[in-house]
């Protein structure tokens, strides 16, 4: 009899147990263990107040501005309800008014959301009332603008409130990725707010198959020799 191993894994809002073969199981991905870190709200404040390599979100915003928050879709651990608020505190205190922000969801080729589920990933109804909140749809080209071809001959297509604004803020989940290195970071622009056929183009199977993509590795130019002669 083969020896099983129990994993628990989350499925939807639950999580379960299933039993996989010893031999087959290679290793177990966990987060890092954040027992001790403090007030998640106070360190959210404190990554906004002093970002890495960048200036303050609210020196950036101009009164008059357009600008796109891409928010991760249902299908990403994402505290977005967390991180939301607070980036809204940040452009209105630079003179960005309600008006003129979009929140996207980058659901890529994802279904859109339910009412209820756009409540749970905000935060509450209060935001929902507030501010535009959309769900990009990579099928529907109304939604969309041309933006010209890459030099690999991929169609980039992109979700038109994302186009058209001035400031883009990104919120997006980075955690280790079985194709793409890790997911997150510009991700959220490709797959997120992108047409289906951008979608298909980047993610053929070319670029699937390539000997690095590979979970943990993010880059996939030159090969290296390790794995060429693997």
């Amino acid at each position: 009899m083969k020896e099983m191993m129990m994993c628990s894994i989350c499925y939807g809002k639950e999580t379960r147990d299933i039993a996989i073969p010893s031999e087959n199981l290679i290793k177990i991905l966990t987060p890092k263990d954040s027992d001790g870190c403090g007030d998640e709200t106070a360190l959210l404040r404190e990554a906004l107040e002093h970002p890495t390599a960048s200036r303050r979100l609210r020196e950036m915003a101009r009164p008059g501005m357009k600008v796109s928050i891409i928010a991760d879709d249902i299908t990403r651990a994402t505290p977005t309800r967390m991180m939301l608020p607070l980036v809204l505190e940040e452009l209105r205190a630079g003179g960005i008014g309600d008006k003129d922000i979009t929140v996207v969801f980058a659901t890529g080729s994802h279904r859109r959301h339910t009412m209820e589920e756009k409540e749970r990933l905000i935060g509450g109804r209060s935001i929902l009332e507030a501010i535009r909140i959309v769900d990009h749809n990579a099928f529907d080209e109304a939604q969309l603008v041309n933006m010209g071809v890459t030099t690999r001959g991929t169609p980039v297509h992109i979700n038109k409130w994302v186009a058209d604004s001035d400031l883009k803020v990104m919120l997006g989940l980075i955690k280790p990725h079985c194709v793409a290195g890790y997911t997150g970071g510009g991700k959220s622009i490709l797959p997120g707010v992108s047409s289906i056929n951008t979608i298909i183009a980047d993610h053929n199977y070319t670029a699937t198959a390539h000997p690095l993509s590979i979970i943990g590795v993010i880059d996939g130019n030159p090969i290296r020799s390790d794995i060429e002669d693997a």
